[in-house]
C-alpha cells in the first residue's frame, strides 16, 4: 500500500509540475515521465489493476457527458473517415514492419507486431500467438506509447498555435468582474453540479463494469462513454468538472510510467536500431495518415492528426481537448482503429507470413 501511495504522489507531482509549465498534455506526460524515472531508478513503482479500470471509466465519462444529439447524428459522417484511416494506417504499418525486418534483423512476425497500431497490453498478448518474440514486442510497443504521449503533443501544439496565428490575433482584454466570477465557478461546483457529477460517475462505473464483464475490445471505455452519452441526451445531467479530468490524466500517465523498468532499459541496447526506426516511422506515418484524412474528409487538421495517433483510446481522448481537437470525434475514430487492429491485424499478419 505504501508503494502505491508513493507512486501516486510521484505521478501527481510530475503532472502538477508539467501543468504548471503549461506543457502540452502536461498532466499525463509529467506523471508518465516522473513515474518511469522512479520505476527505473528504484523498481518500486506499483499501480493496482483497478486504477486502469477507473481511468478508462473516467475517460468514457468525459467523452459521453459532452455528447449532444447533434453529435450522435454526426457519427454516420465519421464512418467513411474511420475506414479510410484504418486502411491507410494498417497498410503503412505493414510496409514499415517488413522494412524493419529487412534492415534490422528482427524476424518478420516480431517486426510486424511491433509496428501494430493497437493497445500495448493487447498487442503484447497476441504477439506470441502469431509466433513473435513477445518480450521485444512489449518493449517496442511501450516505447511507441511513451513517444506518442511525450513528443507528438508538442508537435500538435505547434500546429495549433500556427493555425491560431494565421487566423489573426486580437489583443487580450481584461476580464470583467462577471466574467471572472464565471471563470471561478468552473472550479467551484454548485450543489446541482455536484449531484450531476455524481450521477455521471455512477453511470460511468456501472456501464464500464458491464463493458469489462463482456470483455469487448476497449469495452470499459466504450460502455462508460455510451452510458454517459445516454444520460446527457435524455436528461441533460451529464457533468464532469475539469479537476476530475486532470486527475484522470495523471492516473493514465502513472499507469504507463510504472511499466518501464531497469530491465527494459538494459534490453534497449539489443533493439536500439529497431526502436529508432519504429519511432521515426511512427511519427511519419501519423503525419501522412492525418494529413490525408484532413485533405480527403471534412475533419479539421488537428482532429485528423490526433485521431491517427496509435496511442491508447482513453489517453488520446483525454488530451484531445487540450490540444484543440474535437474529443468526441477523436474518441470514435480511435475506437475504430483499436477494434479493427485488435480484430483484424493479427489475422492479416498470419496470412502474410503464411
Amino acid at each position: 500500500m505504501k508503494e502505491v501511495l508513493l507512486t501516486l504522489i510521484i505521478g501527481g507531482l510530475g503532472g502538477a509540475l508539467f501543468l504548471r509549465l503549461r506543457a502540452p498534455a502536461g498532466a499525463m506526460v509529467g506523471a508518465m515521465l516522473f513515474t518511469a524515472i522512479y520505476s527505473v531508478g528504484f523498481g518500486r513503482a506499483v499501480m493496482p489493476l483497478e486504477v486502469r479500470f477507473l481511468t478508462q471509466v473516467a475517460a468514457g465519462a468525459f467523452i459521453g457527458a459532452a455528447v449532444s444529439y447533434r453529435d450522435l447524428l454526426a457519427v454516420r459522417r465519421i464512418l467513411v473517415p474511420g475506414l479510410l484511416m484504418v486502411t491507410l494506417m494498417i497498410s503503412l504499418d505493414v510496409g514499415m514492419g517488413f522494412l524493419m525486418s529487412r534492415w534490422t534483423g528482427l524476424d518478420p512476425a516480431t517486426a510486424l507486431m511491433a509496428c501494430a497500431p493497437g493497445g500495448l497490453m493487447d498487442i503484447s498478448l497476441i504477439a506470441q500467438d502469431v509466433g513473435a518474440d513477445a518480450s521485444k514486442v512489449a518493449l517496442l510497443q511501450l516505447l511507441r506509447l511513451m513517444t506518442v504521449l511525450s513528443v507528438l503533443p508538442l508537435l500538435f501544439q505547434g500546429i495549433h498555435r500556427r493555425q491560431k496565428s494565421s487566423q489573426g490575433t486580437r489583443e487580450a482584454l481584461p476580464l470583467a468582474p462577471t466574467e471572472q466570477k464565471k471563470l471561478k465557478n468552473l472550479w467551484a461546483l454548485s450543489h446541482q453540479e455536484k449531484a450531476n457529477t455524481g450521477w455521471t460517475l455512477l453511470t460511468a462505473v456501472l456501464f464500464g463494469a458491464l463493458g469489462a464483464y463482456v470483455r469487448l475490445p476497449a469495452g470499459t471505455l466504450t460502455f462508460a462513454m455510451a452510458g454517459c452519452a445516454l444520460l446527457q441526451i435524455t436528461t441533460g445531467r451529464g457533468r464532469m468538472p475539469l479537476p476530475l479530468r486532470r486527475l484522470a490524466q495523471i492516473l493514465a500517465g502513472t499507469l504507463i510510467g510504472v511499466r518501464m523498468s531497469y530491465k527494459d532499459l538494459l534490453a534497449l541496447r539489443e533493439i536500439l536500431l529497431p526502436a529508432m526506426m519504429l519511432l521515426v516511422g511512427l511519427i511519419l506515418i501519423n503525419l501522412i495518415v492525418g494529413y490525408l484524412l484532413y485533405r480527403i474528409t471534412s475533419l479539421d487538421l488537428l482532429t485528423s492528426l490526433i485521431s491517427s495517433v496509435p496511442g491508447g483510446v482513453s489517453d488520446m481522448a483525454l488530451i484531445a481537448g487540450d490540444l484543440g481537437a474535437d474529443p468526441n470525434k477523436v474518441a470514435i475514430l480511435q475506437l475504430f482503429r483499436y477494434v479493427f487492429v485488435v480484430g483484424a491485424y493479427p489475422l492479416l499478419i498470419v496470412g502474410l507470413l503464411a
